[in-house]
Order: structure tokens, then sequence, then C-alpha cells
């Protein structure tokens, strides 16, 4: 008798479906930090849940169970089946659909501003004076910001038609950075030391050190073109070469 039961519960489950114990609601989280929108789905049975962004008139798949189809580093599947966003950024808006079997179940995510006080001066200086074929280290500081500022460099080429930075090249990574003078209320001081290997094709070149935030990029900067000093240590036959090949450039 108790098997009969128990064969008959598990029939009813199936005929009713999928059961959302909490459904998709309308959701905000912070730029740079996670958000996670609800969807946690009981008497699964065969169906599948599958979590999708709309993009205008088309979707995008970004889960299957607790498959993620899209960016892992961008969306997890917490829970039964909750989509977690990583790293909420202002492209991260709009309608998300939680899919279980035939029911279809829609939330809006929204990211909110992450409060921030933008540094009183952001400066760029050479510790010594930049020439070809010498290391040289560059340091950025940005001044009294809340938190501290993130630091990011680029080294660009020169457009020698308009003599603006063009075909920029991320040096971040050969960066040390660290923070200076932080006060119990947040602000500080953030500074980041950059070792170049410079040659004579570096003349003209654009040093670039954008202020950046979590979620938010290029909030200020300071651009500073290279102009290289050369060495009378040099034979002259290579200062004339160098200094050729710079006019060249600059015309």
């Amino acid at each position: 008798m108790l098997a009969i039961i128990a064969a008959f519960a598990a029939i009813l489950a199936v005929c009713q479906g999928a059961t959302f114990t909490i459904a998709p609601y309308n959701t905000s989280a912070e730029i740079g930090g996670n958000g996670t929108i609800a969807c946690i789905v009981t008497n699964l049975g065969s169906d599948s849940v599958n979590w999708k962004k709309k993009n205008g008139n088309s979707l995008t798949s970004l889960t299957f169970n607790g498959n993620v189809l899209a960016d892992a580093t961008k969306y997890a599947v917490t829970g039964q089946y909750n989509l977690t966003i990583m790293n909420v950024a202002s492209s991260d808006e709009g309608t998300y659909q939680c899919v279980v079997g035939s029911q279809t179940l829609e939330a809006y995510f929204s990211p909110v501003c992450k409060s921030f006080n933008l540094p009183n001066n952001v400066s760029v200086y050479w510790a010594s004076s930049p020439s070809a074929g010498n290391r040289v280290n560059a340091t950025c500081k940005s001044t009294y910001s809340n938190p501290p500022a993130n630091l990011r460099w680029y080294l660009a080429s020169n457009d020698v038609n308009t003599n603006q930075p063009i075909n920029l090249v991320d040096k971040t990574s050969l960066a040390i950075y660290n923070t200076e003078n932080v006060l119990s209320s947040g602000y500080g001081d953030a500074v980041s030391n950059l070792p170049l290997d410079l040659v004579s094709s570096n003349h003209g070149d654009w040093l670039i050190c954008e202020v950046e935030f979590d979620g938010y990029y290029d909030v200020m900067n300071y651009t500073m073109q290279i102009n290289l000093k050369y060495s009378s240590c040099l034979p002259s036959w290579i200062l004339d070469m160098e200094l050729q090949e710079s006019s060249h450039r600059e015309s």
C-alpha cells in the first residue's frame, strides 16, 4: 500500500511540474561587486533550468542547469538555480530570464553606482631624464581619493597627422603599485612605478596613466609625450642616426 502511495506521489509531482520556491525578482548590485538574481526551483523532474539575457529582440543563453555556457568569469550558478553576476558593470543591466521547462519568469537587473571620491591631482614624472638605450622609471601618482585609486599604464604610438596617441598597449602588469598616506576616513594616495626600456623609436610616443575605481575606467588620466635625451657619449655617427630618425618621426 505504501509503495502505491509513493508511486502516486511521484506521478503527481511530475504532473504538477517544477515549482518556483523563490521566483526571480528585480535585483540591483553595486558596480564592481557581485549580484545574484534568485531562481530557486523544486520538483524539477526532467525539466532543465536555463538562464538567458535579453538583447533587444534576441536572447543570449547564459547557463544550462549548473553549467555556464557564457563567460565563466562573469556568471555562476549558485544554489538551486540562482544566477550570480560577477564584477558587475553597467553593461550587465537588462532583463534576465529563468526558463524552466515551458515556464519563463523574468527579472530586471540594475547595476548601481559605487560611491567614490576623485583624486585632487594626478601626475606622471620621470625618475631621471629619459634616454634611448636606458631603463627609466616613470611614476604615476594619484593624490587624496577615496578609496585610493587603481592606476593603469598605456604606452602609445604617435599619430603624426594629429599628434595624438594611437595603438595603446597596456603596460600595467610591469608596474609596481602601492598606496600611501591612507587615512581612517578611507582617503589616500596611490603610486605606480613603471620601468621602461626606451629605444630611439620611442621618441614622440605617449605615456598614459589612467585612474580607475572598481567598475569605472579612465575617470581621469595624465598623458605625457616622450621626449628622449640623446647622450653625447655616443659615437657621433650613432647620434646623427638617432637624431635623423627622431626628426623623420616628427616631420
